[in-house]
This record gives C-alpha cells, structure tokens and sequence, in this order.
C-alpha cells in the first residue's frame, strides 16, 4: 500500500514550519486540524497553505512523498492521529477521532495513488465556501 510521508528538500531556501516535521514520518494533509488554528498568525499562515501534517511530531512540512507503507505502521498512524484529535480538543471522543483519523488516511493514500517517490506540494485557499485544496507534484531534487 503507498501513503505520503514529509519530504524536506536539501536545498530548500526556506525555514521550516513550525512546529517541524521529522523528516520521514508518515503524513496526511490534515485539513480537518487547520479549523482549530488562528489564522492572523503569519507563521499559522503557511502550515494552513501549505503545510502537511506528520502523524508522529504532529509538526509540518511543505511536501510530502509517495513511499511504501506497512499495515502495522498505517494503523499506527492512524491510532496516533486520531488521540491527538482527541488531545487538542477538535474531536470530543476517540470514536469520532477513529473516524476523521480515518477520513484523513483515506484521503493521503488516494493522493498516494502515484509512482512512489513522486513529491506533492498543496495550495490551500480560504474561499467564501469554505477551504479547497489543490494538489501538485513537484520535480525531486
């Protein structure tokens, strides 16, 4: 099964977001987190643009990168993600955390269906009918 995990350029010019990704760790798009977050904050700003969500650091990352993942460790990501939900008070039980957590899997490992190693980065804009999400793969260096 493919998923997406944070991919840090070498060459990447710019600093990190904050709080940082690991590099490597299995990521989801994370959209559902981003209804919990101040958006006048500049920094706040870009993970909700254009970050990714690591399921380890729960810290964020500008790309993300087809690889192969286990069932244990896409289990793992998704127990992991659905108590931080839980943990930073956007789901009231782990019963709906299951559940988004599970939304958010599902949809990585669609964005996953790709030649492994390909590179995405997402463009998200604030529209007057809500959030939408535009996806692109990038050249790897």
């Amino acid at each position: 099964m493919k998923f997406l995990r944070i991919y840090t350029p070498s060459e990447e010019k710019r600093p990190p977001l904050s709080p940082e990704a690991k590099a490597m760790e299995w990521a989801v798009p994370a959209t559902c987190i981003f209804s919990k977050v101040d958006l006048d904050s500049p920094s706040a700003q870009e993970k909700i643009f254009n970050g990714w969500m690591g399921t380890e650091s729960f810290g964020y990352a500008r790309y993300v990168e087809v690889s192969e993942i286990q069932q244990r460790e896409f289990q793992q990501a998704i127990n992991r993600l659905a108590h931080h939900l839980v943990e930073i008070g956007l789901c009231k039980d782990l019963d709906e955390a299951f559940a988004v957590a599970n939304d958010e899997a599902d949809h990585a490992g669609k964005l996953a269906n790709r030649e492994e190693g390909t590179v995405l980065a997402v463009e998200r804009k604030i529209t007057d009918y809500g959030m939408t999400e535009t996806f692109m793969t990038v050249p790897k260096e």
